[in-house]
């Protein structure tokens, strides 16, 4: 996808890439990227998302291209992700890694009763 976005556009901080979550990989994977990122709340995506469609059945096709119309049309109405500090994401990836291990730790009790 980077490799296809840069053939349209050289500075990575002129593609706008709007999306439902201000975190989790895919948003540190964009960011250390160099993207400009700018979360939606998903009710507000969901308004969107309206504007287009007629029927309740997910199509990520139409999704996606919703909220990409959406910064296109809107980008004024959107707020830039700041970045973290190095401290802040290196907390963030050690809470996520704490999470994952009390969760496969549940798990694996739970089956091993």
């Amino acid at each position: 996808m980077s490799k296809q976005i840069s053939q349209i556009e050289k500075d990575k901080k002129n593609v706008a890439v709007c999306i439902e979550r201000p975190n989790g990989l895919l948003v540190e994977y964009l960011w250390d990227l160099g993207y400009s990122i700018y979360p939606v709340n998903p009710m507000a995506a969901e308004r969107v998302r309206d504007r287009y469609k007629v029927t309740k059945v997910k199509d990520d096709k139409l999704d996606a291209w919703a909220l990409a119309n959406f910064v296109r049309t809107d980008l004024e109405m959107l707020r830039l992700l700041k970045p973290s500090s190095e401290q802040i994401r290196r907390l963030k990836i050690l809470v996520r890694d704490r999470k994952y291990g009390i969760y496969k730790h549940k798990n694996f009790e739970s089956v091993n009763i």
